[in-house]
């Protein structure tokens, strides 16, 4: 009489994502209350069942309150001291997906990245990755892809779902991810930091933040191209 839900993974997903390291995310996930939908999932073949949750409103990045709790379960993950055996740097990880579209798979893979500005674009991510690494920061467990479609809001309650992504990261990955994918304009993201730290970030602070806006952006930009092949 209950209901649930059933992920089959896609194929596109064969030799990105880390399904044994996504199982031990989830039970982390569920024992520090981030997601109370788990049930279980299969470390080699990444079937996975869930209990259904009863949406009761879209998550909305101008939502005080939605904003606030989402960046609490953040935090929490965060700062919990917990680990998996799975790095994700997620400039390496753009790379690798652009060794695949180099690679073509697929017919008219590489023209996926033959246009123009390209080449200015990836030196440009690469730079501010330079930069990021230079300021040494000690990765933790973080989600990797914490937008809207993985908080679930049922009444009180949030849930963070889909940890396909996740690994030891800069925390920084997570808040890039977050702001990318709003439609916040830069002041709405200096607020979201500022949430973020529970306090005015400091100048380094704020800069590394942004610069994972940009990086955590063109992430996602070289997926959606890879996807797209």
């Amino acid at each position: 009489g209950r209901k649930y839900v059933y992920r089959h993974p896609g194929i596109a997903t064969q030799g990105i994502l880390n399904r044994r390291a996504e199982a031990d995310a989830e039970k982390i996930a569920f024992e520090l209350g981030l997601d109370k939908t788990f049930i279980h999932l299969d470390p080699d073949t990444g079937w996975k069942l869930s209990h259904y949750v009863d949406v009761t409103e879209h998550f909305d990045y101008h939502n005080p309150r939605h904003v606030k709790q989402s960046l609490d379960l953040i935090r929490q993950l965060h700062t919990s001291g917990k680990c998996i055996d799975n790095r994700f740097d997620i400039f390496a990880e753009t790379a690798k997906i652009k060794e695949r579209l180099l690679g073509g798979g697929q017919a008219g893979a590489q023209k996926r990245l033959d246009f123009p500005d390209f080449a200015e674009l990836d030196s440009r991510a690469a730079k501010l990755y330079q930069y990021c690494q230079a300021d040494g920061i000690k990765p933790v467990l973080c989600h990797n892809d914490f937008y809207d479609p993985n908080i679930l809001v049922e009444g009180e309650s949030m849930y963070l779902i889909d940890w396909e992504y996740s690994g030891m990261s800069d925390y920084a990955c997570d808040v890039g991810v977050f702001i990318g994918c709003s439609d916040y304009t830069f002041e709405e993201a200096l607020e979201v930091i500022n949430l973020y730290f529970e306090r005015e970030p400091s100048a380094s602070e704020l800069r590394h933040c942004i610069a994972y806006v940009s990086l955590a952006s063109y992430y996602w930009f070289v997926w959606a191209l890879y996807k797209e092949a």
